[in-house]
């Protein structure tokens, strides 16, 4: 079973080993794979306020993948989901101040036993609003109850137009 940090290709180092990292675009090429759409924009992390479990170089390539999750032409602002007792993804993105974004749209795909709630934005209206500004991302991740497996990040970041 892969660690939460893997499911979502973030590198992840363990003491006494070497780091182990998702494959790149670039490798991905050269071993004749098409590279996964990178959706336009580009997040730098500008400082890592807290982090537990995951690696410092890591929370970019997170919050990056956490932006993308919904799918489509769309950017997660909010996303809360249950399933089991244990399996819990947070995901919040906020402006620095800690004060909540005005924009997106609500989905909730919740069921009497489980919680499957989104906060999205269209990309290009992300980009035109957000490009350029400091947000604040809040994220926790269990996959299982195993604590080894769960991670959690607050950092502040900026999203960057790609090409």
């Amino acid at each position: 079973m892969q660690t939460p940090a893997e499911t979502l290709g973030v590198e992840r180092c363990e003491e006494g080993r070497g780091c182990t990292a998702a494959e790149t675009p670039a490798s991905a090429a050269q071993a004749g794979v098409p590279p996964a759409p990178g959706g336009g924009i580009t997040v730098e992390v500008v400082r890592v306020v807290k982090k537990w479990n995951i690696s410092s170089e890591g929370v970019a390539d997170a919050i990056a993948k956490m932006l993308r999750s919904y799918g489509g032409s769309y950017i997660v602002l909010f996303h809360y989901t249950t399933w089991g007792s244990c399996r819990v993804t947070k995901f919040l993105v906020m402006n620095v101040d800690g004060s909540y974004l005005p924009d997106g749209e609500w989905v909730d795909n919740s069921s009497n036993k489980n919680a499957n709630k989104w906060k999205i934005m269209l990309l290009e209206e992300f980009i035109s609003k957000y490009a350029g500004r400091e947000l604040l991302a809040y994220c926790y991740v269990s996959p299982s109850c195993n604590k080894s497996k769960q991670f959690s990040f607050r950092a502040v970041f900026r999203v960057v137009k790609a090409g």
